[in-house]
Order: structure tokens, then sequence, then C-alpha cells
């Protein structure tokens, strides 16, 4: 018959292991909702870029055009003041859309984020824990934390 004695630290290190899985768990998906609001403030960003280009590109471009246009005309010709002025609203709406762009490619899927953290734990629990430590790092781990038995 085993004693007390001998099963109390059994169970407290099942204990501590389920626990310690369960905050890896928790580790891990807050830094799943970390990487997914970095892309929810990417794409912001992107929309207000694409809202910035929308609002001069639509309310903008015909007051823009006759003052511009005027201004032109006391040198040029009616058309080459047309053609100047319209140059350079198209020359502003690019720009503006481009940035736009620019920041909508940052953005990460949502499905892709969630597969690399899933997969980074794989390589981690294969390469760390069931290896042992005859095995390489997997590429981008972590160092591993000095507080940990």
């Amino acid at each position: 018959m085993i004693g007390k004695g001998l099963v109390a630290p059994w169970i407290e290190l099942v204990r501590s292991l389920g626990q310690s899985y369960l905050d890896l768990l928790a580790a891990e998906w807050a830094e799943v909702k970390r990487e997914l609001a970095l892309s929810g403030r990417r794409v912001l960003w992107a929309a207000a870029f694409f809202g910035a280009a929308a609002a001069i590109g639509f309310w903008l471009v015909a007051l823009m055009i006759f003052l511009l246009v005027a201004i032109f005309h006391v040198w040029l010709s009616w058309w080459a003041s047309a053609a100047i002025v319209t140059g350079l609203v198209l020359l502003e709406i690019a720009v503006l859309g481009w940035l736009g762009y620019s920041r909508l490619r940052k953005v990460e899927n949502p499905v892709a984020v969630v597969g690399r953290r899933y997969q980074d734990h794989l390589d981690w629990w294969d390469g760390r824990v069931l290896a042992g430590e005859g095995r390489r790092e997997p590429a981008g781990a972590a160092a591993p934390r000095e507080d940990l038995p």
C-alpha cells in the first residue's frame, strides 16, 4: 500500500502541469488577440486613407477645378488651365489611394495569424518539450524562460 506522503507530491505535479498548460493556452490566446488587433488597426488606417481620398475626390473636385482653372486662366487659355488642374487633382487622389493601398497590404489574414501561432506552438512543443534539450529551437522561437522548471 502506498502512503499518502508519496502520492501528494505527484498530485501537486499533475495539478501544476494542468495549470501550466492552461497558462500557456491563455498566453497564446492573448498573443493571437494582440496580432489581430494590430491587423484591425491597419485596416482602419487604410479605410481612413481611402475615405480621405474619396472625400477629396467627390466633394471638393468641383470647387478645386473652378478655383484653380480661374487662377490659371489669368496666364493661360481655358483648356490649358483645365488640363493642368485636372492633372493636379488626379495626382492628389493617386497619392492618397496609394497610401491607403500600402497600408492595406500590411494587413495579415486572420486565418493565417491563428494558423501561424498554432504552428509556432506545435514547433515549440515538438522541439522543446517532446524532444528534450537535444533538438534545435524552431525558427523565430523565443528564448527559454529561466524561471520555468
